[in-house]
């Protein structure tokens, strides 16, 4: 066999049996000390900074001579770690039993971040509220509210100045309100009237005619001329059909009771034969009383002159003939029974009126013409 490594046997002699045995009898001794093993119910301690063979055996050695090791700690003293093997796995790190380290066995400050272990993303680590246990708990539930100070939180960023503290869902960021923004902000019917910039004493707030922005504005002035429908106006009670006017002083407007209608009462005749030159032809009128108006149509019954039959003229188109005589040939009067036609007894007895298209002077025939008396009452 030849002669170990210190790495293949086990015991170092006290006393070097070739000083009193001749070889080979001082050899085999030296191996029956080297080569001893302890028995299966225990192992040793492997102090190397290599990991130990647990399997096979060196030239010469029973077959699977290191398997022994297998019970032994391992002990790397490079490190400072302990190993022992486990069946199925090979040499693992010697753990100490569950709560067998305390405080005194830690160093102060030696547990670092990486040796804690994780939990649900972004809780932070904090003693409960009976102060005997740490616990994982979000952000939220560790500060109150008020508890972050406002000079905790940093005014620095894009848009920071006379901007708000705003999140897009994401991101938390310094920006400033939009129009847009404070609308959403205030509730419906949230913002006060006195929050508003005052307008003028009794002036009301209305939206530009662009539209562009609102305006303060005398009450006056909202409406245009004509824009105000007669259904808005208040008829107050008591007033129905009478009229808006403008009082006695001409300082208000006040309701006032309409004057009656004046019931109007209308006479018209027949057609008759105009009277001859100096004779007259009455009509009774029937009122009782002078007419309001009164009138004599003469009527066309055979044309002439551009006249039709139907065609109407006042009496007073009719003058008296001769040179430059431009007299009224008839004249109406009324009075509480009768109408009154007179035909003027002047000569020379031709009478004269205008073409009804031309306009030229033309010869009247009074056979040509009837007479229609009008009398209109208002009362």
């Amino acid at each position: 066999m030849p002669y170990p490594t210190t790495t293949d046997y086990i015991f170092e002699e006290g006393l070097d049996p070739s000083a009193v045995f001749t070889s080979p009898e001082a050899t085999a001794l030296l191996s029956f000390l080297r080569l001893a093993l302890p028995n299966d119910y225990r192992g040793m301690v492997i102090v190397s900074t290599t990991t130990p063979a647990t399997s096979g055996e060196p030239t010469g050695y029973p077959t699977d001579w290191y398997a022994w090791q297998q019970r032994c700690i391992w002990f790397d003293p490079s490190t400072g770690n302990l190993f022992g093997y486990v069946t199925g796995l090979g040499w693992q790190p010697i753990t100490p039993a569950a709560g067998s380290i305390g405080t005194d066995e830690l160093a102060n400050a030696a547990v670092t971040a990486a040796k804690i272990a994780p939990n649900t993303a972004l809780y932070l680590l904090r003693t409960n509220a009976s102060g005997t246990a740490t616990e994982w708990v979000p952000l939220g539930s560790i500060l109150s509210n008020g508890a972050v100070p406002l000079t905790a939180i940093s005014p620095t960023g894009a848009s920071a100045t006379l901007g708000f503290l705003r999140s897009n869902g994401t991101t938390n960021y310094w920006g400033a309100l939009s129009a847009y923004d404070i609308n959403l902000a205030i509730p419906t019917g949230g913002l006060s009237v006195n929050k508003l910039n005052q307008g003028a004493a009794r002036y009301i707030l209305r939206m530009r005619t662009d539209a562009a922005y609102a305006e303060w504005i005398t009450p006056t002035g909202i409406f245009d001329a004509g824009e105000i429908p007669i259904t808005l106006l208040a008829p107050g009670s008591g007033n129905a059909n009478k009229a808006a006017v403008v009082n006695a002083t001409g300082t208000a407007f006040e309701y006032r009771a309409m004057p009656a209608a004046p019931t109007v009462t209308v006479r018209t005749s027949v057609a008759a034969a105009l009277p001859g030159v100096g004779a007259s032809i009455t009509y009774p009128h029937t009122l009782a009383t002078i007419p309001t108006t009164f009138a004599a149509y003469f009527v066309c019954v055979t044309p002439n002159n551009n006249y039709v039959a139907g065609d109407y003229i006042g009496h007073n188109e009719v003058t008296t003939g001769g040179s430059n005589d431009e007299r009224p040939a008839f004249c109406l009067t009324a009075d509480t029974t009768n109408l009154t036609l007179v035909q003027a007894n002047i000569t020379p007895t031709q009478r004269n009126f205008l073409s009804k298209t031309l306009g030229t002077t033309a010869t009247f025939d009074p056979a040509e013409w009837n007479v229609i008396f009008k009398a209109t009452l208002l009362a």
